[in-house]
């Protein structure tokens, strides 16, 4: 025998689907008690069976070597069980390949994404709580999770499932990090508003009003500034969920030469996080290079606005005064920026957000957690 667990519908129109494709046709023989499905997609489906039970919340068929049982399903019923199963939520699942978030919803969905070192996959199904039996049947291609799972243990927390014999073990995530997903600024400007009718840039005079003009006082505050820390929050392709990390950058400031360099942490990692193959990026600002504009963010752009001058935002680091710009970088992300008025080189803020392949969001937002001065 195998439990195979899927869910088919029958439609009036003769046509059997299950997980929202057409997979053939079924006829129903009343008379003769015949139930009959044609599949080339299933096989293992197709064949002509006797109908040995029928009612409003059963079928069971029988065929020359297999026994299929049907039950219908409940809609009211399904939500109340996975209503007070206490999974609607995302949760993390450690596995040796990766990290998979698991969302579940109501009244019956979830989708997955699988996250290895290289590489990215999404999946998704339904799900349905027994809380009398202590089951949760899930439905989709996942290996791992398809089909009965008995639930070993379970708190706000944390749970245990056992299915085919292995565990799996599910941590909730943080309900600050699903209300910080939640809650995220779509970045809605398009790279057209940049431009005017004969398609010369609008906002060139914009660089006269940010707040770093004065590359001497820059230089001034950057030099008492050793390091900078932010937390980057990504956001986990496919889900509400935010992968979240502190990176240090590191300044390097000399007023003879008026230089400074520090590590361009806005890449992803800094030198506590250095990939084995790679070196950590250094932004060189001189006063031969206009790149003050965005220091330390690294972007030369004169695509770019000001929306503000005098915005109050709060950080964990404090609360400061900034000028907000928005502007696109040359490999057409979308960025946000709130740059500190008396601070000048510090960014408080930054969102980066890209559309990526088959209308996935790429979405990082840093944020200042830290100024260690020298």
């Amino acid at each position: 025998s195998q439990d195979v667990y899927q869910q088919v519908e029958f439609k009036e129109d003769g046509y059997m689907s299950m997980m929202g494709r057409v997979l053939g046709e079924w006829t129903l023989d009343e008379k003769a008690k015949i139930f009959t499905i044609e599949s080339e997609m299933v096989k293992e489906f197709a064949g002509v069976r006797k109908i040995e039970k029928h009612s409003k919340t059963e079928l069971i068929l029988v065929g020359k070597n297999d026994k299929m049982f049907f039950t219908v399903l409940n809609p009211k019923k399904i939500k109340k069980e996975n209503k007070k199963s206490g999974l609607v939520g995302t949760w993390i699942i450690k596995t040796e390949e990766g990290t998979k978030y698991i969302t579940f919803e109501l009244p019956d969905t979830f989708s997955s994404v699988t996250k290895t070192e290289y590489s990215s996959s999404k999946g998704g199904g339904s799900w349905y709580c027994n809380s009398k039996e202590k089951t949760i049947v899930i439905i989709a291609y996942d290996r791992e999770l398809r089909g009965k799972n008995t639930v070993v243990s379970k708190t706000e927390k944390e749970f245990v499932l056992e299915n085919n014999g292995g565990k799996i073990t599910a941590l909730k995530l943080e309900e600050k990090a699903v209300k910080k997903a939640s809650k995220i600024e779509r970045l809605l400007f398009t790279q057209e508003e940049f431009y005017n009718d004969e398609g010369n840039p609008k906002y060139e005079g914009d660089v006269e009003k940010l707040p770093w003009k004065d590359q001497r006082k820059m230089y001034e505050t950057l030099k008492e500034i050793k390091s900078l820390n932010y937390e980057m929050s990504t956001l986990v392709e496919g889900t509400k969920a935010f992968e979240v990390k502190v990176l240090s950058t590191n300044l390097v400031t000399n007023l003879d030469y008026e230089i400074v360099k520090f590590d361009n942490i806005f890449v992803g990692f800094d030198r506590a996080s250095l990939p084995e193959d790679a070196d950590m990026p250094i932004l060189d600002i001189g006063s031969n290079n206009d790149n003050y504009t965005y220091v330390p963010f690294p972007y030369e752009s004169y695509t770019f606005r000001i929306m503000s001058n005098n915005e109050q935002l709060t950080v964990k680091a404090g609360t400061f005064t900034c000028t907000t710009v928005e502007l696109f970088s040359d490999n057409d992300e979308k960025i946000k920026l709130w740059m500190i008025n008396d601070k000048p080189g510090v960014v408080a803020k930054a969102i980066i957000e890209k559309e990526g392949h088959f209308d996935s969001l790429e979405y990082k937002m840093f944020e200042l957690t830290k100024i260690e001065n020298n």
